[in-house]
């Protein structure tokens, strides 16, 4: 490993202790990863260790062939880490914020509070998984735990063989399963809300996440960020759906109100 990668590892593994060091810094990876959910969980640590106000990353070629914008000169890429090989290799990826656009640009659509209707998206939440009329707030804590549940009921036995040299040791099985499903039914919500409404801290105080120092090891921590990331992700996918409905049925409105 060069001494470049070996720099970028021991970052990630510095990131996990601070994002895990108090619930206030916990709580701003989660913003970071709302942001960001496209990503997987390691990526989403290295965005936020580098570049915490990120809003659309993408890899230099994205920017300039597809997006037909150019990077900002002396703009220095966000590292991510790629695992996948024999080796750990490095790969850049640039925020919007430090590209500009040409004349030929595509616009660049972020999804933002601005963009969801919020009636929409709780429907459509709603009925992907089966519940009943109730809050945005509660309806997002709902679809949350539910998927979570699902989740522990196929990695649970994974996670509690891991344990092992962390703060969760202590706990029995019973303990440690609702310790790791609160954090992350709570921690997803507190995604949804913060990427749909821009307040994820209206509806959610410190004590919420009040065990996540408790997730002091980088394997336990791992764990738990891939859990998050995946259950976010799939509920992410159904309001993106809303957005892409709605926009689809508004174009055909304005379409149909010009042949009048």
């Amino acid at each position: 490993m060069n001494s470049k990668t070996q720099f970028y590892v021991e970052l990630s593994n510095q990131a996990s202790k601070d994002i895990t060091a108090s619930v206030q810094s916990w709580m701003s990876f989660l913003s970071t990863a709302a942001r960001c959910s496209r990503y997987s969980y390691a990526d989403q640590l290295m965005i936020h260790a580098q570049h915490p106000g990120a809003t659309a990353c993408a890899e230099y070629e994205v920017w300039r062939d597809v997006m037909r914008r150019f990077v900002y000169k002396g703009e220095k890429g966000i590292a991510l880490i790629d695992y996948s090989g024999d080796y750990p290799r490095l790969r850049y990826v640039f925020d919007v914020s430090q590209t500009g656009s040409r004349a030929d640009s595509r616009d660049v659509k972020l999804f933002t509070p601005e963009d969801v209707r919020l009636s929409d998206a709780k429907k459509r939440i709603a009925e992907a998984y089966g519940l009943r009329d109730m809050s945005l707030e509660t309806t997002f804590v709902a679809a949350a735990g539910k998927i979570t549940e699902e989740y522990w009921e196929e990695h649970g036995k994974e996670f509690l063989d891991i344990v092992a040299g962390s703060k969760i040791r202590g706990y029995d099985e019973i303990e440690t399963e609702e310790s790791f499903k609160n954090m992350v039914q709570n921690s997803v919500s507190y995604q949804l809300l913060e990427r749909c409404t821009g307040d994820g801290k209206g509806f959610f105080n410190l004590s919420d996440f009040q065990e996540i120092p408790f997730f002091n090891t980088r394997a336990t921590l791992t764990a738990l960020g891939t859990a998050i990331n995946t259950v976010a992700g799939e509920i992410f996918e159904e309001i993106s759906r809303a957005i892409k409905e709605h926009e689809k049925q508004t174009a055909q409105s304005a379409e149909r109100s010009g042949y009048r």
